[in-house]
């Protein structure tokens, strides 16, 4: 195994990586925007490219997950006002792992940035699920595979908690266990 730079000014933080479309996707947050880079093989790279946001994106660990050649990515905008406890949810979308559509955004439960993130899974293989750490507790927002908006909502006994990044996993049809860290410093489950 041997390093080497793919370029880029990144502030200290998590990159993450996914496989579609016969390519392997990096994703990061450097300056309020997302960059990308892609390689066909892991040998020969391209990158970064500024994904497109109408907003600026806090200093947070983004998370994505793929479907196939689908790509689902999110992470944490900035607050619209300067006086606002958190920003949006930012979701970009690519059908074919290639292209990816300007993101949409869900700002009903504002979630801080910083040592904050997201976490996402696909209990059915056609519904993604993301999930962030908000002053309101830990909000669950869902989708179809095909971008349909299926609500967003409060986990329950989930409030009070500090900022994390939790962990999703789907660990069979229709099941989803979700971990984070509790005020105490534990670890807590929600399944």
């Amino acid at each position: 195994m041997s390093m080497e730079s793919l370029g880029g000014s990144m502030p200290a933080g998590r990159p993450v990586a996914v496989f579609a479309g016969g390519k392997t996707h990096v994703f990061a947050i450097a300056g309020g925007a997302m960059n990308h880079w892609t390689s066909p093989n892991g040998i020969d790279w391209s990158g970064p490219a500024l994904l497109v946001s109408p907003k600026a994106l806090e200093a947070s660990y983004p998370c994505a997950i793929a479907i196939q050649n689908r790509i689902h990515l999110f992470a944490i905008a900035h607050a619209d006002n300067l006086f606002a406890s958190g920003g949006s949810l930012m979701h970009w979308f690519s059908a074919d792992g290639i292209t990816f559509s300007a993101p949409a955004w869900d700002g009903a439960w504002p979630i801080p940035g910083g040592a904050n993130g997201i976490a996402a899974s696909t209990p059915t293989g056609t519904q993604v699920d993301a999930f962030a750490v908000s002053a309101n507790g830990i909000i669950r927002y869902s989708w179809s595979d095909a971008l349909t908006s299926l609500g967003d909502s409060p986990l329950p006994d989930a409030s009070n908690l500090p900022r994390c990044v939790p962990a999703a996993i789907s660990s069979g049809p229709n099941v989803t266990d979700l971990f984070a860290v509790g005020a105490d410093g534990s670890v807590l489950r929600w399944h």
